[in-house]
């Protein structure tokens, strides 16, 4: 059995393998609890801060790092549809930005 990963986001708590990315896990819910705009990390619609689990996700793209910069984001944010969980097993915590 493959080892899987709990994420707790907006009073939710989901489980997903590694490999797996965020926007696709949220999209199976008939109201995401996630806002995104373009999915390719161009816009901050779906701006998220990583509360603790980081190391269980893969680092950001260029494109990601790019619009966080321009947004002058916190180190702890990411953008929800980059979000790539790398390693299992753990649990991350998000919530998101105001």
């Amino acid at each position: 059995m493959a080892s899987r990963v709990e994420i707790l986001f907006e009073g939710r708590s989901l489980t997903c393998l590694a490999g797996e990315r965020l926007i696709d896990i949220l999209d199976e819910f008939d109201e995401p609890p996630l806002r995104t705009e373009c999915r390719a990390s161009h816009c901050g619609a779906c701006r998220i801060r990583v509360v603790s689990g980081a190391k269980l996700l893969a680092p950001m793209g260029a494109g990601e790092r790019q619009t966080l910069a321009q947004l002058r984001a916190h180190p702890s944010e990411r953008l929800g549809c980059q979000v790539v969980v790398q390693e299992a097993p753990g649990t991350i915590v998000l919530e998101r930005t105001p």
